[in-house]
């Protein structure tokens, strides 16, 4: 095949890697980042050379990292995103990215070489890497996926590979820890029975609060502007739209727990049937002005009747046909 540039091999990995339900677009993305690879490793061992000078310079960037984490992703190669995390992390320090234990973000050229950091998409693949890892049931040996099972510490060996990863994330690269980071990571834990460990990682983001302002106290009908407080805050609109912004604007809570992280500690609470903590999650959550939504509550139930199914009641008309075999006999 021909000789492709850095643009080529970007297109290739980020347009398998979009694909939906196309694992065999997905293991080519990989392979393809794979190709680029070594050509990379190889330019740079013959970088002295005059031969290699006449030829493209193949260089990774961000693109291409983020492309072949999204496949990575999809197919649950954990492993696989752990070694390219790292790697996007050893390119940033030799590029000098890295500065006072942070990363600068930068996406441009500069003297004919690429710079590389640690983005929050990178971030997120890596945690949907290992988060679809430890679902896992049973090893792939070949094409058969009837392999031996896994057991309950190996399932749990990438969740805590990445929660190291998180904690160490903002000190390192400056990047915040929000919610869509622990959110995945905590039902992941849940999903395997570990409810205390998703509770315990949740804990490190705090309630979000709710700001009231004071109500208007100057109301100009003609250009219906309406200021709030001491006059420094001025919505504009009309008087229905704006009426409901006092009291419901937050500013402070891009850290904070959202509406999927107080979901999972209720589903956590109900499948320990501690229903004192479910009660009091969801107060904290309407208190915070917010509230659960259709498929939450299909999500509780759900949880709820699989414990009622373990405890031994089965329904009416398991009973029926029990006591109807039981008058045949």
């Amino acid at each position: 095949p021909p000789v492709m540039n850095n643009a080529g091999y970007a297109g290739v990995i980020r347009r398998n890697s979009r694909k939906r339900g196309k694992p065999g677009m997905w293991r080519h993305s990989l392979r393809m980042y794979q190709t680029m690879r070594t050509s990379e490793l190889q330019l740079a061992q013959n970088a002295t050379t005059t031969q290699s000078r006449r030829r493209l310079i193949i260089q990774r960037s961000n693109i291409h990292f983020e492309g072949a984490l999204v496949s990575c992703s999809k197919l649950g190669l954990w492993k696989k995103a752990m070694q390219i995390y790292h790697e996007v992390e050893e390119k940033a320090v030799r590029n000098g990215d890295l500065e006072d234990g942070r990363a600068e973000i930068r996406q441009q050229r500069s003297r004919g070489k690429f710079y590389v950091a640690v983005t929050d998409t990178m971030v997120q693949s890596l945690v949907s890497a290992c988060a679809k890892a430890s679902r896992r049931k049973r090893r792939q040996t070949g094409d058969s996926r009837d392999g031996p099972l896994f057991t309950i510490d190996e399932r749990r060996e990438p969740l805590d590979a990445v929660r190291q990863v998180l904690f160490e994330m903002e000190k390192r690269h400056g990047i915040p820890l929000v919610a869509r980071h622990l959110n995945p990571l905590a039902a992941a834990y849940q999903h395997l029975g570990f409810v205390s460990e998703a509770s315990e990682l949740l804990s490190n983001l705090p309630d979000p609060k709710r700001i009231s302002l004071e109500p208007p106290f100057e109301h100009k009908e003609k250009k219906k502007n309406y200021r709030y407080g001491n006059g420094d805050v001025i919505l504009q609109g009309s008087p229905d739209k704006d009426d409901d912004i006092a009291g419901s604007v937050n500013v402070n809570n891009l850290y904070s727990k959202d509406r999927a992280s107080y979901s999972i500690l209720v589903q956590g609470a109900v499948a320990d049937e501690d229903w004192t903590a479910a009660i009091d999650s969801l107060r904290t959550m309407t208190e915070s002005s917010l509230y659960p939504k259709g498929r939450n509550l299909n999500a509780w139930t759900e949880v709820s009747k699989s414990n009622a199914g373990k405890r031994g009641s089965s329904s009416w008309k398991k009973k029926r046909d029990e006591c109807w075999l039981d008058s045949l006999r």
